[in-house]
């Protein structure tokens, strides 16, 4: 078994571990498929769940049917860390830097490394 499958055998033990009645949404994203496990009444208050580095949204199975009894768990594999989310291939699966995005602005998004005339 390569390490890829005990990585997933592992991942469906866990996912095996959640309520009954839990579902698997795949959430299509300018960035790639978000893997979402969602359990409780569908209309009921949505509770977003996210994981910490490295691990996925199945670590919440322990949580879910507290949870789920009052609200519509969402736990996610989150874009670009371990899980069943998948990023599209050549795509940052982070955020915009809104840091980055006002300094390109303040720049009048001139390429970096371009200079106004008569400037150092």
């Amino acid at each position: 078994m390569t390490g890829s499958q005990e990585f997933f055998a592992a991942y469906d033990a866990l996912l095996a571990r959640w309520p009954a009645g839990t579902t698997e949404i795949d959430v299509p994203t300018p960035y790639g498929t978000t893997r979402v496990h969602a359990y409780g009444p569908a209309d009921a208050t949505p509770l977003l769940l996210l994981h910490g580095g490295g691990s996925t949204g199945t670590v919440w199975f322990a949580n879910a049917r507290a949870l789920g009894a009052r609200h519509r768990v969402l736990a996610v594999d989150i874009l670009g860390d371990a899980g069943r989310s998948t990023a599209r291939p050549h795509r940052d699966p982070r955020p915009p830097d809104p840091l980055r995005a006002a300094h390109r602005r303040a720049r009048g998004d001139r390429p970096p490394g371009r200079r106004l005339p008569g400037r150092r």
